[in-house]
């Protein structure tokens, strides 16, 4: 049984003699170094228009040269000599015995943080002595599996900022981006700034950046899928009708040998203006904030931190999000939403008349929650309803006219108030709710317990933030 302070030990050790070793290379003169040439938007100024949540400002790229050693001098000199050392041959079996692995996955986790040490001393800076100490660190927390401390930072498209930033909690907040965002992004992507830019997407669409702080193991946090992001975006998707989604992901952990460590990125390409956002002000804070915390763990993902399609909620919400998100005509996104609305409403093994039956749930639970007309509500439910079924039998309209946007208008919205409503009955079954609901229709006092239910959840208040 190998010992933490007997692996720490031997580690220290052969640290000392990788240090040694580079030193004497780079003093030998053995040592190349590259001109590589970075290009990256540098900005004059940034402007952002609270109201369109667009941003105005002035750039321009900038190539600046950087010198870093030649690889094939770090991994077929220096690397290759430390190899052949007896102590890292000690600290290979070491790690292979402490970890309970092989000696080639020992072997690969060494190799990587033997090269990081080497770089960290060619550097010129006269600082690497305390970076090779947090290289030793951050070795060793890998090899203990210590949970990571992870930085995710989101672009999002479908919210207005009016004003800088609003903290959500102790570890998330939402902000406008800034011209330093877009320089990280122009540096760790520059084709797709310069899509973006060429696009005219980048002025317009996400100028609103998401971060979110978390601890955990990779098995934990789960990257790049994110569960914790994942039901943020979601939750704020409900907050408004908003086309709320993720253009762009940046995630940092300090780590060597883990998988999706430091300075990952993704984008999702999704380069679509967003029809639907909502603006958020100061006086919204404490709303989003109540908000989040009664909505966002109660939506379920799967092992891949996505919408749980299992779940009649969780079917709801992914056709609630096809219905703001896709770039389709409005009798496509009224079937979708028409499509949420049945997993909520309409049970397995019912006959007959689905159309009217689920006119008459949404219409009694939407107006009872919002106080709003019954009867348009229904009779808006019939002609979604109709579309629906045009959809399904294979004969799409591809009207996109006023009165389909009307329509989409008033049946994305009872979806969304509807999801709401069941997350916060997630108690009640889902036939005790329907239940009650054809009840109330017929009884006064059904009627009166139903609107007890719903001002106990203050549901009114909820989907009206």
């Amino acid at each position: 049984m190998i010992e933490p302070s007997s692996l720490t030990q031997a580690i220290t050790e052969l640290t000392n003699l990788v240090i040694a070793q580079t030193q004497s290379i780079k003093k030998s003169g053995k040592i190349n170094y590259n001109t590589n040439y970075n290009t990256f938007a540098k900005f004059e100024s940034l402007d952002y228009d609270a109201t369109t949540g667009g941003l105005n400002c002035s750039f321009h790229y900038e190539t600046q040269p950087s010198e870093e050693p030649d690889p094939k001098v770090i991994y077929s000199i220096i690397l290759s000599t430390v190899k052949q050392f007896e102590k890292y041959t000690i600290v290979r079996k070491q790690i292979s015995a402490y970890n309970g692995v092989n000696e080639s996955q020992s072997d690969l986790w060494l190799g990587q943080f033997v090269v990081k040490v080497i770089y960290a001393v060619l550097q010129d800076d006269s600082e690497w002595p305390k970076h090779v100490q947090k290289l030793q660190d951050v070795f060793l927390n890998d090899l203990e599996d210590a949970p990571l401390e992870w930085h995710i930072k989101v672009y999002l498209s479908g919210i207005v900022m009016r004003v800088p930033e609003l903290n959500l909690n102790d570890n998330v907040k939402i902000r406008r981006a800034t011209a330093e965002d877009f320089e990280e992004l122009s540096k760790k992507d520059l084709p797709l700034f310069i899509y973006a830019t060429y696009k005219n997407f980048l002025l317009n669409d996400f100028s609103t950046i998401l971060e979110v702080n978390t601890t955990g193991t990779s098995k934990e946090v789960r990257p790049p899928a994110f569960p914790e992001v994942n039901k943020l975006i979601s939750t704020l998707q409900l907050f408004r009708k908003g086309s709320v989604r993720t253009v762009y992901t940046t995630f940092d952990a300090n780590t060597i040998t883990r998988i999706f460590g430091s300075g990952y990125a993704y984008s999702t390409h999704q380069f679509f203006p967003s029809r639907y956002a909502y603006q958020l002000s100061e006086e919204d804070g404490e709303k989003l904030r109540a908000f989040i915390t009664k909505i966002k763990d109660r939506i379920s993902l799967d092992l891949y931190g996505q919408i749980l399609a299992s779940d009649f909620i969780g079917i709801a919400l992914a056709r609630y999000q096809d219905s703001i998100l896709r770039i389709e005509s409005f009798s496509n996104r009224i079937s979708y939403a028409v499509m949420g609305l049945e997993a909520l409403f309409l049970g397995g093994g019912e006959n007959g008349e689905f159309s009217y039956r689920l006119a008459q749930r949404v219409s009694k639970l939407v107006s009872t929650i919002t106080g709003e007309n019954a009867l348009e509500i229904f009779n808006n439910m019939n002609k979604a309803y109709e579309i629906r079924s045009s959809f399904v039998h294979g004969s799409v309209s591809s009207k996109n006219g006023p009165e389909e946007g009307r329509i989409f208008e008033k049946v994305s919205e009872y979806l969304r108030e509807s999801i709401i409503a069941f997350f916060m009955l997630e108690r009640v079954t889902k036939k005790d709710i329907i239940h009650s609901l054809g009840e109330s229709l017929l009884d006064k006092d059904k009627e009166k317990e139903l609107r007890q239910i719903i001002d106990k959840h203050q549901l009114n208040e909820l989907v009206k933030l």
